[in-house]
């Protein structure tokens, strides 16, 4: 029976995050690099995991969604809008004012809890 749960991705990823916070009864935060924290939330939200810290990226609703029940502690959100507007004034200098451009560009964040997110989008 378990090999026909290994051929489906969503119960293979269940059995691994099963698996994973079985051998490791310790681990109390994680942290997702890329916009999928979802995946881990709302499996924490499912098993009724109260005791870990998720740390993850991106305002996808999906993401919000577990950041307001509390799957989620919080979410770095990393300001699209403004990176696109700088790179693009960016392109602009060099192609057209012929100016140096710096090679980075550091960008401020934004840490959003359940607390803050609805503050966050009625900026």
């Amino acid at each position: 029976m378990k090999a026909f749960w290994k051929n489906h991705p969503a119960l293979r990823m269940v059995l691994m995050l099963d698996e994973f916070f079985q051998e490791h009864p310790t681990v109390k935060n994680g942290i997702t690099f890329n916009s999928k924290a979802y995946i881990i939330g709302e499996y924490l939200l499912k098993k009724q995991t109260k005791n870990f810290n998720l740390m993850g990226y991106d305002l996808l609703q999906r993401n919000v969604d577990c950041l307001k029940q509390g799957s989620i502690f919080f979410l770095i959100a990393q300001q699209p809008t403004l990176q696109g507007f700088d790179g693009i004034k960016a392109l602009c200098e060099y192609l057209i004012l012929k100016k140096e451009i710096t090679r980075e560009n550091f960008m401020p964040i934004d840490l959003l809890t359940k607390e803050n997110i609805e503050f966050y989008y009625n900026k």
